[in-house]
Parts: C-alpha cells; sequence; structure tokens
C-alpha cells in the first residue's frame, strides 16, 4: 500500500504551492504570512472537511443525522494540503522536506485503519493537532510523518488513494491559479454560479 508521495511526486507538489503562494503574497512569502496564518487556514479546512461528514459519535449531536458530501470531502481534504506543504515549507527547504520524507510502518496503517471505524473525528482532529503540534516546533520529522497520516486517513474515509490526492492537487492548484487570474483577490471573481454552486463542484476528483 502506497503510504505518502514519491520524491518525485512532493517535489512537483512543494514546487506547484510555492509558485501558488508567490502569486498570492510574492517571491518573500515564507516571511510574509506567519507560520499561525498557514495553520489556522489548514484547521478551518479540516473543521470544513468534518462539516461535509456524516455526524457520528458525538459529532454535531445538536443536529440530524446528515449523509456524506464526498465530493466536498475530498475537495476540502486537498485544501488541507495545500495549507500543510505550505507549513512544512515554512519551517524546512524543499529538499529538507523531500530527503526527511519516510514511508509509514505497516503495522501503524492497520492500527490507523481499525481507529478510523471507531472513532473517525477523533483521529482526524487528533492527527492534525500533532501536525500542528509538530509544525510549531519545527519538528520536520513528526510534521512530515503526521502529515502523510492525516492524508491516509482522509484517503481511507473518502474511498480514494494517495494517487488520486495527488492528481486531485493540481485539478484544484489550477482553479487557484484561475481564480486569481480572474480577481479572487480583489472580490470581482464569481465562484458561485446562479445555481449557488461552487466552482469547485466541476472538478473531476
Amino acid at each position: 500500500m502506497k503510504t505518502n508521495f514519491t520524491k518525485e511526486e512532493l517535489t512537483n507538489l512543494l514546487e506547484a504551492q510555492d509558485d501558488l503562494n508567490k502569486k498570492y503574497t510574492g517571491e518573500d512569502w515564507r516571511n510574509v504570512v506567519p507560520i499561525q496564518s498557514f495553520l489556522t487556514a489548514s484547521f478551518t479546512e479540516v473543521a470544513e472537511y468534518l462539516e461535509s461528514g456524516p455526524r457520528v459519535g458525538n459529532w454535531k449531536w445538536w443536529k440530524s443525522y446528515e449523509k456524506n458530501d464526498t465530493q466536498n470531502l475530498i475537495v476540502e481534504a486537498i485544501d488541507v494540503l495545500h495549507f500543510n506543504l505550505s507549513c512544512l515549507m515554512k519551517i524546512a527547504t524543499k529538499e529538507e522536506i523531500i530527503e526527511n520524507d519516510k514511508p509509514l510502518e505497516i503495522d501503524y496503517l492497520e492500527a490507523l485503519s481499525e481507529s478510523l471505524k471507531i472513532t473517525p473525528q477523533q483521529v482526524i482532529i487528533g492527527t492534525y493537532c500533532t501536525f500542528n503540534e509538530a509544525v510549531i516546533k519545527g519538528d520536520l520529522d513528526r510534521a512530515n510523518k503526521y502529515n502523510n497520516i492525516l492524508m491516509l486517513a482522509f484517503a481511507s474515509q473518502t474511498g480514494k488513494t494517495i494517487d488520486d490526492f495527488y492528481s486531485g492537487y493540481f485539478k484544484k492548484n489550477q482553479l487557484n491559479h484561475k481564480r486569481l487570474a480572474g480577481g479572487y483577490m480583489e472580490g470581482t471573481y464569481k465562484k458561485i454560479d446562479e445555481d449557488g454552486n461552487e466552482d469547485n463542484r466541476a472538478l473531476d476528483l
């Protein structure tokens, strides 16, 4: 089972995210945007991911059960990846990130799979919090590991694979560039159409 992106894939992802961040903020984005901003953005996407899932366990006990919004689950997972890549590049160079990245152990994957069946929300939140803590401490080894675990958890819940998230990243990345070119930061780009559908609904994920 593939547990992380290949070094070539990770290189492509980091370069694409670096380019996107430069388009948003400029060449010096690492010094312009505080790491807390990327972590807050990532956590917001995690929350939106959970919002798109079914109400199981004690998640939103005050609301009725709702079915998975699978398309949006995948979109939010890919958005998390965008911001997590930025977090990694705030604490290390692209070369260091690629060199440090390692496959996960099989026994750990089996435990992760079983945990997701019982307490999916707790697994997602706990994994993200560990990633968050590692980033704040500048611990690249743990940050890389728990980013990979989080992506695997997302993949397991959505019936996707690491390869699906790799291709999906570039589809969403292309849409982000389209939004920028269309005046997204100036407030002139309309990502919601007349029927109330967001533009990412058209992505083949």
